[in-house]
């Protein structure tokens, strides 16, 4: 559920090659539920785009709760941040997936141990 407090998030920063920071928890390492990691490219969009997207995001995420984790990947011009959302834990159902695929692209949303849309 989205709340009037304003979100927290855990950060990670990340060499420029896209690599995961020295203890970052690599997604679908917990057995019991799928994670879901998103990835936000900061580098293409203008501002107004990469915050119409994040809003979306966040409805759709807010409107599949569940148990599995949500990370969010933004890639800056010189680093990526990795950012662990502990606020939001959602329900990885097919149509999250798809609902998220069609803000972000397919090769921006992973649901692991579940593959990819094809």
């Amino acid at each position: 559920n989205l709340t009037s407090e304003p979100p927290t998030a855990t950060m990670q920063h990340s060499p420029d090659n896209g690599a995961p920071a020295n203890g970052t928890t690599q997604a679908g390492t917990d057995s019991e539920h799928p994670s879901v990691t998103l990835t936000f490219d900061s580098t293409a969009a203008n501002q107004d785009e990469t915050r119409q997207r994040l809003h979306q995001v966040l409805l759709a995420l807010g409107n599949h709760t569940g148990n599995s984790p949500v990370t969010a990947q933004l890639r800056l011009p010189t680093q990526t941040v990795v950012m662990t959302m502990p606020m939001f834990t959602v329900n990885p159902t097919p149509d999250l997936q798809e609902e998220l695929t069609k803000i972000l692209g397919k090769e921006n949303v992973t649901i692991s141990p579940y593959p990819a849309i094809s």
